[in-house]
């Protein structure tokens, strides 16, 4: 059985997507991210550490791809995402692995929600309403300029209703799949 990488602009649908497949057995992959913990995370999203500890690993070679984004620093560790079922990477990150690494190419389906901006602009006009000084037209400017070429992937969703017959569709993952 395949592993998942799921790619996409902010409010496309990547968490959701994620955690419809953890609830069918699918381990996901924890990035390493300098960030604050959101007020709706549980902290078991990612692994949460200081900069310091950050820069510590990535001068030891612990991540194969990082990257800034925004508001933090984040980084994919070889083992972490060798060892999950599903991972939510960034075009960049896509990139930074399978240029490394590209015996894993075979390994993953790369799903990329491609969805459109009117309801994803409506998507983060909700989520950050309460928000000062969030600019959703810049982000989402941003993802445009970065998924602008991106090409690297297997199955390509541009509205919801692909994405839930996807979820319903695809089997639960039993012990015996699990690599």
């Amino acid at each position: 059985m395949s592993k998942y990488i799921i790619v996409g602009p902010g409010a496309s649908g990547k968490d959701y997507l994620q955690k419809k497949m953890i609830n069918l057995g699918y381990h996901p992959m924890k990035q390493y991210t300098t960030r604050e913990i959101r007020e709706n995370e549980t902290g078991d999203e990612y692994h949460f550490i200081s900069k310091e500890e950050f820069d510590y690993m990535d001068d030891r070679a612990k991540f194969i791809s990082v990257n800034f984004y925004r508001i933090g620093w984040y980084g994919v560790a070889y083992d972490e995402l060798v060892n999950s079922d599903v991972a939510i990477l960034s075009p960049a990150n896509v990139k930074d692995v399978f240029t490394l690494f590209p015996e894993l190419r075979d390994r993953f389906t790369i799903i990329y929600l491609d969805i459109p901006v009117s309801i994803r602009r409506e998507r983060l006009n909700l989520r950050y309403q309460s928000k000062i000084g969030d600019d959703n037209e810049v982000r989402l400017a941003n993802d445009e300029r970065d998924f602008k070429d991106f090409t690297l992937w297997d199955i390509r969703f541009e509205d919801v209703k692909s994405i839930d017959d996807f979820i319903n569709n695809l089997s639960p993952k039993s012990e015996v799949d699990k690599d």
